[in-house]
This record gives structure tokens, C-alpha cells and sequence, in this order.
């Protein structure tokens, strides 16, 4: 093979892969739940569970909650928010990746998830 083809097929290559990883991430499905925090629950991992929020049309092994993983780069600001919602009992919308997964997440990159008070 030339350098022009081989360079070629690498381009093609490449491409494909882009348009899997972006159909993927396109297609993961995200929903809407309002509710208040009713428990924080944090892992050793740095993860912390948010409960009092059900996610019509999950399909997570589990509901009533959602998750931010410790690894995300804005956790210190999304859980400051978590916990000012907690301590004024204000009422919050959460917009949350809901299919296969542990629970509802916010995610870190990918599906466009975050929550607001309300």
C-alpha cells in the first residue's frame, strides 16, 4: 500500500470511531425529576448519592436517588449547591442520565445533565 492510502484509510478509520462516540453519547437518554434532598449518602469513592428524586422512565437498577460520581471536575460546586438546597428545604429539578446505570447519574461528560433550584 502507498502512504496516500494507508493515510487515507487511518482518516476513515477515525472518523467512524468519532461518529460511533458521538451517536453514542447522542442517544443516552436523560429525564427530569423535582423533589427536595432528603439524604446524602457519601462513598468511600467520593461519590455521593442524592436521594428524593424519582426519574420517570428510568431504566437504572435502582430509582428515588441520582449520583455524582467523585471524579467530576465541578463535585465541590454541584454538592455546595446540593447541600444549600438540603439546608433551605428548597425544592430542586434535576436533569439526570437514566439508562443503564446504577442510578440516575450526573454525568461528566457527554449527555447534558445538571439541576437547578427551584
Amino acid at each position: 500500500m502507498k502512504f496516500n492510502e494507508l493515510k487515507s484509510i487511518k482518516s476513515i478509520v477515525c472518523s467512524a470511531i468519532l461518529l460511533m462516540g458521538l451517536s453514542l453519547s447522542a442517544n443516552a437518554k436523560t429525564t427530569i425529576a423535582t423533589g427536595k434532598v432528603t439524604r446524602l449518602i457519601s462513598y468511600n469513592s467520593g461519590t455521593i448519592l442524592v436521594s428524593g428524586f424519582t426519574f420517570p422512565e428510568s431504566t437504572c437498577n435502582n430509582n428515588g436517588a441520582f449520583f455524582i460520581s467523585g471524579e467530576h471536575p465541578h463535585f465541590d460546586k454541584l454538592l455546595s449547591v446540593i447541600l444549600a438546597a438540603k439546608a433551605m428545604q428548597s425544592e430542586m429539578s434535576v436533569v439526570a442520565k437514566v439508562d443503564d446505570c446504577w442510578y440516575p447519574e450526573i454525568t461528566i461528560g457527554g449527555e447534558m445533565t445538571y439541576f437547578v433550584t427551584n
